[in-house]
This record gives structure tokens, C-alpha cells and sequence, in this order.
């Protein structure tokens, strides 16, 4: 019984990735699918849909797959298996932080004053705690520690007294939310 729920359980995770990369008009041309290095990296995309635990990463394998190797003429190794590494690494609400980060900052991409990091602090540590609940040390601990991904960055502002820490996108960060939500509406 329970080797049947598991095997019920991989079935939909894995049909819900075929639906995500089906949704290309290009899949159904067959010579995307008769290069070897397609069929590799669709393979690494299956063992980690089947590695989940839960199906909420499945919508982002999916689309980075798809973005990566069907849409393109021209593909990127490293970059696929970067940014799918990244993705079976990071938690779900890591990779929903990120993203938010990213919706947030957008506007503010070439920001250089000092009131405008601060503008920005204010602006991100409040929409992303009400939207979740988090508290501000929370909100801080996790970009501190999403800092090494090298999708943020952090600048550190001083004032007589007290240091503030700052986060902001990287141009790598803007490519990656693209590779992974292009064509998702489900958030």
C-alpha cells in the first residue's frame, strides 16, 4: 500500500513536469529531443522532480528546463545544472524570498544613496514581512545567508551608532527568476 502512494506520488510529480515542458510549442518538434545533451539534462530534471519531497519545486525545474533547453536555440550546461543545483538546494521559501527580492528591487536596480538603500530596506523588509508573517531578523538572517548564492548582494551603512545591512539583486538574479517563473502564474 504505501509502495503504491509513492509510486502515485512520483507519478504526479512527474506528470506535472511533463505538463510544465509540454506547454512549449517547440517541444513538439522532435529534433529538440534527438540531441544527447537535451536527453541528459531532461534526465537530471526527472531525478530531481523524483528526489522532492514535495511538488513545489516541481513548477521550477520544470520552467528552467523548458526556458533552458527547449525554448533556446543554443543551450547552457553549466548554467542549467547551476541553476537546477540551486534549486535542490534552496527551500521553497527560499526560492519564494529570492523571488520576491527580485519584484521588489527591480526598480531600484542601479541604486548608489545611501537614503535610497534605506528606502529600499524599508520597502522590502515590510512587504516581505506582512506578506509572510516573518519578522525583520528573520527577513535579514535569510538574505545574509542567500548573499552566497550570488544572486543578492549585501551593503553594509553606517550611522553614528548603528550599522544597517542592505540587500540588493544581482544582474544574475534577474536571469535566473526568468529561467525559473517565465510562464507561471501560480504564486
Amino acid at each position: 500500500m504505501v509502495n503504491n502512494q509513492i509510486r502515485e506520488y512520483q507519478k504526479e510529480k512527474l506528470q506535472l513536469l511533463f505538463d510544465i515542458i509540454n506547454a512549449s510549442q517547440r517541444i513538439h518538434d522532435f529534433e529538440v529531443l534527438k540531441s544527447n545533451e537535451v536527453i541528459m539534462q531532461f534526465k537530471k530534471a526527472v531525478t530531481a522532480v523524483l528526489k522532492l519531497e514535495k511538488s513545489d519545486k516541481v513548477f521550477f525545474i520544470g520552467n528552467l528546463f523548458k526556458n533552458e533547453y527547449v525554448e533556446p536555440e543554443v543551450y547552457d550546461a553549466d548554467e542549467f545544472n547551476e541553476w537546477l543545483n540551486l534549486i535542490e538546494t534552496l527551500s521553497y521559501r527560499e526560492i519564494l524570498l529570492l523571488k520576491d527580492m527580485y519584484e521588489i528591487c527591480k526598480s531600484y536596480r542601479d541604486i548608489k544613496e545611501t537614503d535610497t538603500y534605506m528606502e529600499l530596506e524599508e520597502i522590502y523588509m515590510q512587504k516581505i514581512s506582512s506578506k509572510y508573517g516573518y519578522s525583520k531578523g528573520f527577513i535579514s538572517g535569510k538574505l545574509s545567508a542567500l548573499v552566497s548564492t550570488g544572486l543578492l548582494y549585501s551593503v553594509e551603512i553606517n550611522f553614528p551608532g548603528t550599522t544597517h545591512k542592505v540587500f540588493s539583486i544581482t544582474a544574475e538574479m534577474e536571469k535566473f527568476v526568468q529561467k525559473i517563473t517565465n510562464g507561471l502564474d501560480y504564486y
